[in-house]
């Protein structure tokens, strides 16, 4: 059985006031008693305001009422289904943007990546062309280094012998006889 969305009352069962009345405009089926309540002309379950006061049916047989409510149901069905289907319309078009959002932030990130590549592979061949040119410089200033240590060598060895003939120079001369009395004597 079909009963009132309103209170419940199944239609028909208690006389004029349980018959089933039919909203032309929204399809809201109520039966009589409650219609008899109403203080504002309309349907009280979507608020639809009718044209003018003859905006119901009355009367319905019980399988006018029980095929209003399958019609009607198949219609909230549908609505329901529309709206569903337009909901996840927007939803996979904001999910698309979000996606196309993602490629780019994917091929930006895919560009850094390479051009960190590149400067990883620049910052190599500096590293190495330095590297090379510190290696030369610290072989030349070694090699001017050890030459001039060699020149150290060479002079302090000079100096020594410069010494040592002079030396030799010195004692020949206290040695030597004198020749002359006006000969300085060193000692």
């Amino acid at each position: 059985m079909v009963d009132c969305p309103l209170c419940y009352t199944v239609f028909g069962s208690e006389g004029e006031d349980s018959e089933a009345h039919a909203f032309r405009g929204c399809g809201h089926v109520v039966c009589g008693g409650c219609i008899a309540r109403l203080t504002q002309i309309g349907c009280p379950i979507c608020r639809w305001k009718p044209p003018n006061e003859y905006a119901y049916a009355t009367n319905l047989s019980p399988g006018v009422v029980l095929r209003l409510f399958i019609d009607f149901s198949e219609a909230n069905a549908l609505d329901d289904l529309q709206r569903r289907m337009e909901d996840n319309e927007k939803k996979l078009a904001a999910a698309r943007l979000e996606m196309d959002r993602f490629d780019d932030i994917e091929k930006k990130l895919a560009t850094a990546m390479l051009d960190m590549e590149r400067f990883k592979e620049e910052a190599r061949r500096e590293t190495d062309r330095l590297q090379r040119k510190w290696k030369d410089e610290a072989d030349s200033l070694k090699a001017e280094l050890e030459k001039a240590n060699r020149n150290v060598e060479y002079l302090t060895r000079r100096l020594e012998d410069e010494k040592l003939r002079s030396t030799k120079d010195i004692a020949a001369l206290v040695s030597a006889p004198r020749q002359y009395a006006s000969d300085p004597i060193v000692e």
